[in-house]
């Protein structure tokens, strides 16, 4: 809460990455949820680009591809009135915390970052990632409906699979143990073709 907030993502990155890098000796998976699957996108090209480290996988979830504009107006430069209105529309804070003056001012320039984070990347040009990617969608979902997650699919020389899960933006708090049930399958497979590459 004492540090400031990161409200672009190559900043963002440049923190992350140091950080990360020690724990990536291993096969890992790249997983993120709205605006963590860009993150996670831009992590994995920035491993590659920089580090030669390559993702088993990306899985995405709830977020229109890279070369997508998000389809609702951004909120992260609106009022204090009009943007405490945009989260309750929005569906994702709990009403208690909209409700409280006071976290509300402690959180608000913490979610105005993150939503400018989100709400205000570009899309630079880059050759597609190897790793497969898996994206999930909430079948009702406004921000990123099941056809705006198709397009990740230009994102990968690799397999692709597109997941979809009833419910909204935030299946992934309604419907966790079904998003849960299907990433633990995902993360098998992909274990399993590892355990056969290095036994082959």
């Amino acid at each position: 809460m004492r540090e400031p907030a990161y409200s672009a993502l190559p900043p963002l990155l440049e923190a992350m990455t140091p950080a990360l890098l020690p724990y990536l000796d291993k096969p890992f998976v790249l997983f993120g949820h709205s605006m963590g699957a860009i993150i996670a996108f831009e992590l994995a090209r920035k491993l590659r680009r920089d580090f030669h480290v390559r993702s088993e996988c990306l899985i995405v979830s709830a977020r229109v591809a890279p070369t997508k504009p998000l389809p609702r107006p951004p909120i992260c430069r609106l009022g204090s009135t009009e943007f405490k209105e945009a989260l309750r529309d929005l569906n994702g804070t709990p009403r208690e915390v909209l409700e409280n003056a006071e976290l509300m001012t402690l959180l608000t320039g913490l979610l105005r970052a993150d939503f400018a984070v989100h709400e205000e990347y570009r899309y630079s040009e880059g050759a597609p990632l190897e790793c497969p990617i898996i994206a999930f969608a909430g079948t009702a979902d406004p921000e990123a409906s099941p056809e705006d997650i198709e397009a990740w699919r230009e994102f990968t020389t690799s397999r692709f699979e597109k997941r979809l899960i009833p419910g909204d933006h935030f299946y992934i708090v309604t419907a966790k143990a079904l998003l849960l049930r299907l990433l633990s399958q995902d993360l098998d497979e992909i274990a399993m073709k590892l355990r056969g590459f290095s036994s082959g």
